[in-house]
């Protein structure tokens, strides 16, 4: 009889022990499982599991500081960014990029930085802002009183460095830190980029990089990351391979593009300082990258767009800037608004159609007002702000074919 008690004693004493051991050993088989073998469970799981969302790339991207003729650079304000430009720079010219999808009721815009050769060395793709994301009720596991506080009590600040330099695939670590690393896994699956190959934070700069997979084998996509608060803003560098120069405008974007707010108030503003150039910067790049950084805080403002075309026609050796705007206009209104010929533009054959048939079209006009009335002899400020009011004239009789953003 006392056998037979002390076995069962013992018994219950094991499985005792064994409960408590499967416990605590529990997590640590659960976390490994997940983080490094793909395994979710009810409690937590992601979709989209890469191993590279448990191991952030050791590689740092080549930030060496080189001269670039900093005096030749100007900042303009586009949207939610700062981005510095070549101004009548002998090494380099700027063009647009600015495509407008009917399908999705979009327009992309960016900036392409050309050589004297006619080479694009970097293009500048300016994306929107997004919220920082809040999983905090995206798993279960999160939703637990407990874990949710172990989450809720890490700073932010160093959440962010966290999310782009952390390993978390070692799993002999504190509860805490393995409710946290699942936090950060979570955040991963939404805000690393699927096309992502490796990424990385420049604590200086505060700006996470991310190499992109991109089809062009000629350039590199890098996606740039930077967190204001609640807001993460970011822009895309694409960068001409085994090029010294593309990768000294690589450094001065990553460090110098900065952040600021848009409200549809700077369009006036910044097109009043476009006013205030003297002409010949008018018609050149430098008035139209004033014009296109005022059209970006109100994007319903085609007329700064059409302003942009007349005014680079009446320059000199603007077609790279003028064949990105005839497209966009023409894909948002179904006009171009050329009023001068220009050639050794590379454009849409339906475009450069249209283009053609606008200025015999205009020019058959001309010819009978003049029959009619002779044409009062304008100055140039005059011809300018007819042109203008022109514009905004033929734009709202056309307001129900435009499609606003």
């Amino acid at each position: 009889m006392a056998k037979s008690i002390f076995f069962t004693f013992l018994l219950f004493v094991s499985l005792l022990v064994l409960s408590a051991t499967l416990i605590i050993v529990a997590p640590y088989y659960y976390y490994n499982d997940i983080v490094n073998h793909n395994s979710m469970t009810d409690w937590f799981t992601i979709s989209n599991y890469r191993k590279i969302l448990v191991t952030p790339s050791s590689e740092k991207f080549d930030l060496k500081k080189a001269s670039i003729n900093e005096d030749l650079w100007n900042k303009f304000h586009f949207k939610t960014l700062e981005i510095p430009l070549p101004v009548k720079n002998p090494f380099y010219f700027v063009a647009p990029i600015i495509k407008y999808s009917k399908k999705q009721n979009n327009t992309e815009f960016g900036i392409s930085l050309f050589n004297s050769k006619d080479t694009v060395l970097s293009q500048v793709y300016i994306l929107p802002a997004i919220t920082f994301p809040n999983v905090i009720n995206s798993q279960k596991i999160f939703e637990l009183p407990i874990v949710s506080n172990h989450i809720l009590n890490r700073k932010t600040d160093q959440l962010w460095e966290d999310l782009f330099t952390k390993d978390i695939s070692d799993w002999d670590i504190s509860y805490s830190d393995m409710i946290y690393h699942l936090y950060i896994l979570q955040l991963r699956s939404i805000l690393i980029n699927e096309k992502t190959t490796s990424y990385t934070y420049y604590k200086e700069l505060g700006k996470a990089v991310l190499r992109l997979n991109y089809s062009d084998k000629d350039y590199v996509s890098d996606l740039v990351l930077s967190r204001r608060g609640s807001k993460i803003f970011s822009y895309m560098i694409l960068t001409k391979k085994e090029d010294q120069e593309a990768k000294k405008i690589k450094y001065k974007m990553l460090h110098d593009i900065s952040y600021l707010a848009t409200t549809p108030s700077f369009t006036d503003h910044i097109y009043n300082e476009f006013k205030a150039l003297p002409f010949q910067e008018q018609i050149d790049h430098k008035g139209m990258l004033y014009l296109l950084s005022a059209w970006s805080h109100s994007q319903s403002r085609l007329e700064l767009i059409v302003s942009s075309i007349q005014y680079l026609e009446r320059g000199r050796r603007n077609e790279r800037q003028l064949e990105p705007l005839y497209d966009y206009i023409y894909r948002r209104v179904g006009k171009t608004f050329s009023r001068r010929n220009v050639g050794d533009l590379n454009l849409d054959p339906e475009v450069l159609l249209k283009r053609n048939i606008e200025l015999e079209e205009m020019l058959k006009k001309k010819m009978i007002d003049e029959v009619k009335t002779p044409e009062k002899t304008l100055s140039v400020k005059e011809e300018y702000e007819k042109i203008l009011e022109d514009t905004k004239n033929t734009i709202k009789k056309n307001k129900n074919t435009i499609i606003m953003n």
